[in-house]
């Protein structure tokens, strides 16, 4: 019960904590988990900002006392992601759409509004995982379109769709790869 309030709120130290962190009153949606049984459990909240949203906060008990970690900032630099994606792209082939994956592992601690969209993006953990819609294309034009990222260093997870002739690939680059995975989905 939120004595304040008068009214009962689920995992109200999270969402104080995001309240006081980002500025903006949070909802509870939904645990992702049975908390009392373990440590740590992950929760789904949603703000104005990102109306529609699933954010997701882990909320971590040790010693009686709560920590959290959550997926705000992915949202807010999501834009800002998807342009840089798109930019490298468009040297390749005809980019239709990408669109980033949210991340419901992987949440971050130390970020907050005044982290800039570099120390986002370039932190050592970052990969970025999402679905792109391009024109036609060949493997060889797929492969160097890795390569950038490859050469950028910059780890990822692309799912690249070719509707006009009912084609999928996936091509994967994670931390402890020494070259990029690239195989055609069915």
């Amino acid at each position: 019960m939120d004595e304040t309030k008068g009214e009962y709120r689920p995992f109200a130290g999270a969402l104080d904590y995001m309240e006081q962190k980002y500025g903006e009153k949070f909802t509870y949606i939904e645990t992702h988990g049975a908390f009392m049984f373990a440590d740590s459990k992950k929760i789904t909240v949603s703000c104005e900002s990102f109306p529609g949203e699933a954010i997701y906060v882990s909320v971590q008990r040790k010693n009686g006392k709560e920590t959290y970690a959550d997926s705000y900032m992915a949202h807010y630099f999501a834009g800002q992601v998807e342009e840089f994606v798109i930019d490298i792209a468009k040297d390749y082939f005809d980019v239709i759409s990408f669109k980033e994956s949210m991340p419901s592992g992987g949440l971050a601690f130390e970020m907050d509004l005044t982290t800039t969209f570099e120390e986002y993006f370039y932190r050592e953990e970052y990969f970025i995982d999402g679905v792109m819609e391009i024109g036609e294309s060949d493997e060889e034009t797929m492969r160097k379109f890795a390569e950038e990222f490859v050469s950028r260093n910059i780890h990822f997870s692309f799912d690249i769709n070719i509707p006009s002739i009912n084609e999928r690939y996936c091509i994967d680059y994670f931390r402890d790869y020494t070259e990029y995975d690239f195989y055609r989905r069915r």
